[in-house]
């Protein structure tokens, strides 16, 4: 026990192991314990024992641990997504009218440019984290190797909504609720849209919401908006789920 807490106080002063000639700092379960197994010179420490030193290095901010996958490098993996994000992407973003939506062919092209230049089973490994960790993004439900990015959607909502909406609520009732919030920390709203995203087929979506069906009967409007209090100075968000259908 104690070797190990010596290894990890060594890790923690000296974080050169983070750096390796990986064109990608992240590894399964299994590859993490092997690589600390090499690492230590200690082909006999046990999965206890690496479990152990993981735990540690994550509360000391060393490491992300996505269970199946290890990030060995958090701000990599931050500035992975920077790239494909940033304001310098701008007309790209917006390319073909589909702002918010990127191909495939522009995630490792804007990767390469930034210095990220990474195998395709590297790339997928990381798109993965993207979507399926840290909801940043999400497939496309009909364009192949396209992902949404919630972030970089058009803030209004789409011309079509309110026909599609209002024309469900004229078939039956509508019931919902309002929740309102003092403050919403940035991005939160994107992991709730990617979330609710899985959850039926999307009609329409936008930065701040997305009308879902089901049967082509039951509808689910999910949107943000903010509410100006100007007596007050200050500004709420509501969050509001309507639905409409059996």
């Amino acid at each position: 026990m104690e070797k190990v807490q010596n290894e990890i106080v060594e890790m923690i002063k000296n974080p050169s192991w983070q750096d390796s000639d990986r064109d990608i700092p992240i590894l399964s379960r299994d590859e993490f314990n092997l690589f600390l197994q090499e690492y230590l010179k200690n082909p006999n420490l046990s999965d206890k024992g690496c479990n152990q030193m993981k735990k540690q290095l994550v509360n000391s901010g060393f490491l992300l641990d996505f269970n199946s996958l290890i990030v060995m490098k958090p701000q990599w993996l931050a500035d992975t997504f920077k790239s494909i994000i940033s304001t310098k992407n701008e007309d790209d973003n917006n390319e073909g009218g589909k702002k918010g939506i990127v191909s495939l062919k522009q995630i490792e092209s804007r990767l390469e440019k930034n210095g990220f230049k990474l195998s395709q089973t590297s790339c997928n490994k990381l798109i993965s984290i993207w979507t399926e960790k840290l909801n940043a993004c999400i497939s496309h439900p009909v364009l192949k190797d396209n992902y949404i990015i919630p972030s970089l959607l058009n803030e209004e909502r789409p011309l079509e909504l309110n026909n599609e909406w209002n024309e469900s609520k004229n078939k039956s009732e509508c019931v919902g609720r309002r929740y309102t919030l003092p403050f919403l920390p940035y991005g939160v709203f994107d992991g709730i849209f990617v979330k609710s995203f899985k959850l039926s087929h999307v009609i329409q979506f936008w930065r701040n919401g997305l009308l879902l069906c089901k049967d082509k009967e039951s509808f689910l409007l999910l949107e943000i908006t903010t509410n100006e209090k100007s007596r007050i100075n200050s500004t709420q968000y509501d969050i509001t789920i309507q639905a409409t259908g059996s």
